[in-house]
């Protein structure tokens, strides 16, 4: 399988199952909701399930700056 898969057991049970990391080609970006001084947030729909989410893409140097805080 491909390298977004994480192998998940369940420690109850003793099942393994595989759980799918998503990155962002599993999303279609459909509309920007919004804008900040450090992010930008769209309106993405999942491209298998079909479900909308918000997603909020943070700019890289606002972290770094902010962990050396």
């Amino acid at each position: 399988k491909g390298q977004n898969f994480l192998k998940i057991q369940n420690l109850v049970e003793g099942e393994v199952h595989d759980l799918h990391i998503p990155t962002i080609n599993d999303f279609t970006f459909l509309k920007l909701l919004g804008k900040g001084a450090s992010s930008v947030v769209y309106l993405v729909r999942h491209k298998q399930n079909c479900k909308l989410y918000a997603l909020k893409q943070v700019d890289k140097t606002y972290i770094t700056d902010f962990k050396k805080m």
